[in-house]
This record gives structure tokens, C-alpha cells and sequence, in this order.
């Protein structure tokens, strides 16, 4: 190669010429070009025996030991690249050693979810890891310092201590619960909290009850329904309605968040449920339609079943009357409800 290289010309003392960075590329020296070469062909080998290790592994059940390993691998690579590419794996926590009953050392293949698992814990605490197994164990639904220090038996001081260093490393996080706002919840840092943790769709980032988003809702249902050709829709088709409409942004709705709507606007008398419908996507679905009301098709309140029964009623002594004339006083102010509001209360 050297024959091929540009020589420098000499200097005046006679040594040679720094290289200029004007005149192109740099040439690597022959022993470094041939050194970074062998650490990347040894590195491409290293990555395929360690393939070829986990394979085996997975043939033999996940678990092998030393002398299993070096007889069936003899003849495809030497005994020392074995030994590398099985502490690699070591390194990354896709194999685990375990001792057998009598005394030998066993190499069990893990998951790759146990191996990213085992690489989280690396250099914790045994305190650190007991506190967080139980905050994993809670899922979404989070965990209070109340409730690990009594599982964990530890004193509060080293719990808060243990916390913070679990959350200093991102592998935990605290919430809020919209059931008791000045208690912190505790989760993995990987998990998003349980509706019952955050209350849904109906409470705003500041945990607070969303009156004004629901009444929107309210709105925007009825509308849709009063404008359809039969006056009646399904959930689904209510919710595709907002979807694609854009009114709300940012907050996804689910079809049991619509049918709580359209449900709260049964209470009211302003739907009602006719009965259920086949989904286009299978299941059932509850139809609902949009009452009408004219003034002229309302009964007074006096004349309706509940009323006419109650003041039907016979009064034999003065206790019972006096809980006839209760009921009387109650109709009437009904009545006066019914008027004000111009429709049954």
C-alpha cells in the first residue's frame, strides 16, 4: 500500500510535511485501517454468535449449562468468542445464572421484556426494588405512601427516600386522583392513569367537574337527533356526529361517554329509549328519539295516574288527612313548576 501513497516533500530539517486538509481526504495508516477492520468484522461475529446462542437456547428448552453450551457449539466458533458472546448476553440481561441443587451454574434464556425488566432494576436497593414491585403490582389504578409503607413494612422516611430515587430515574410518576386531590398516587412511568384516577372525559386537566363541556354536549346531541329524518339515533351515530363535526378537540370520547349524555337527556324528558337497534359494527345499541312537546298535548299534573290515585285516596282518621292535604300542597306547587317550565317536572 505504501507504494500507492503520495509522498510528502521534504522539509528544509528534513522531516516530512504535515498533511494538508486542502488537498482532500486523509489516508489511515495501513495498522489502523487493518485494526478497526478486525473490530468490525470481530464485532459482526460477535452479534451472530450471540444470535446463534439464543437460538440454541430457545432448542434446549431456555436454559443450558456450560458444558451444553461448549458441545453443542464446538466446531462453530472458538471456545473464547463462545465465552464473549455469552457474557455480552449476560451484560444485556437476556441470560440469567442460576445455581443447580448441586452446586453447577445454569444459564437461563429470559424475554426480552424480562431482560429490559431486569436492566431497569440494575443498581437498585432491595428496598428500592420491594417498593417498586408493589407500585407495578397497582397498575393504573396507582398506589399511596400510605398503602407501600404498610405492605413494605418500611418507616416513611426511607419510603419517601426510596421514592424519590425511583422517580430521580424516570422509572415512577405521581398522580393526582380527582377522588382526593391532596393524595398522590403512584405508578410506572410507562402507564396512563385509570379512569377512575383521572374521572374521564368529564373532569378538565385541573381535576375539576366539567359542567360546561357536558351542557355543550347536551346541545350538540339534541340538535343532531331533532334533525335526523325519524327523530330517533343510536350513540354511535351521535358520536361519529361530534367526531367528525370538530366540536370537541383534544379529549376523546368514548360510545360510553355518548350514551351517559344521551341517557342524562332521558332523565331530563328530553329523549326517550324506543328500543334497540343492530350496530353496524355487531352488538346492540339503544335507539333514542326526541320527545315533542306541545302545550296543548300536556295534561295538567292533577289529572295524571300517580296524582289521581293519591287524592282518590280515603282519609279515616285526622293523621290521614292531614297527609292528604300534604300531598294537595305538593301537587299544586308541582303544578306551578309544570307552568313555569313549560313542561312536566
Amino acid at each position: 500500500a505504501k507504494q500507492f501513497l503520495p509522498r510528502a516533500p521534504p522539509t528544509s530539517s528534513g522531516s516530512a510535511a504535515k498533511p494538508n486538509p486542502s488537498r482532500g481526504f486523509t489516508v489511515m495508516a495501513p495498522k489502523r485501517a487493518a485494526a478497526a477492520s478486525a473490530a468490525s468484522s470481530s464485532s459482526s461475529d460477535g452479534g451472530a454468535l450471540q444470535e446463534k446462542l439464543v437460538r440454541l437456547f430457545e432448542e434446549l428448552d431456555g436454559s443450558a449449562t456450560k458444558e451444553a453450551l461448549e458441545e453443542r457449539m464446538s466446531g462453530t466458533a472458538p471456545k473464547g468468542a463462545l465465552m464473549a458472546a455469552l457474557n455480552s448476553l449476560l451484560a444485556i440481561k437476556r441470560v440469567a445464572i442460576s445455581k443447580t441443587a448441586a452446586g453447577g451454574l445454569v444459564f437461563r434464556l429470559q424475554s426480552d421484556q424480562s431482560a429490559k425488566r431486569a436492566r431497569t432494576l440494575d443498581g437498585l436497593t432491595a428496598e428500592d426494588r420491594l417498593l417498586y414491585q408493589e407500585i407495578e403490582r397497582a397498575g393504573n389504578a396507582g398506589i399511596k405512601s400510605k398503602d407501600l409503607r404498610v405492605r413494605s413494612n418500611l418507616q416513611q422516611q426511607q419510603v419517601a427516600k426510596v421514592l424519590r430515587t425511583l422517580e430521580s430515574r424516570g422509572l415512577i410518576r405521581s398522580v393526582k386522583s380527582v377522588a382526593a386531590k391532596n393524595q398522590k398516587l403512584y405508578m410506572l412511568a410507562g402507564l396512563e392513569p385509570s379512569v377512575a384516577v383521572t374521572g374521564g372525559a368529564w373532569y378538565t386537566d385541573d381535576q375539576e367537574f366539567d359542567h360546561a363541556l357536558i351542557q355543550v354536549l347536551q346541545q350538540a346531541s339534541l340538535e343532531y337527533i331533532a334533525r335526523s329524518a325519524t327523530l330517533t339515533a343510536t350513540a354511535q351515530q351521535v358520536r361519529d356526529f361530534i367526531t367528525s363535526s370538530g366540536l370537541i378537540r383534544g379529549k376523546p370520547l368514548s360510545l360510553s361517554d355518548v350514551d351517559s349524555v344521551l341517557q342524562s337527556l332521558v332523565f331530563d324528558a328530553k329523549l326517550e329509549i324506543t328500543g334497540r337497534c343492530d350496530l353496524s359494527g355487531g352488538g346492540e345499541g339503544k335507539e333514542y328519539k326526541y320527545l315533542q312537546f306541545d302545550g296543548a298535548s300536556l295534561l295538567p299534573i292533577k289529572e295524571s295516574p300517580l296524582a289521581l290515585a293519591l287524592l282518590a285516596a280515603s282519609y279515616s282518621d285526622d293523621e290521614a288527612a292531614e297527609e292528604g292535604e300534604e300531598v294537595e300542597a305538593l301537587l299544586r306547587t308541582l303544578e306551578r313548576g309544570e307552568q313555569a317550565a313549560g313542561r312536566p317536572r
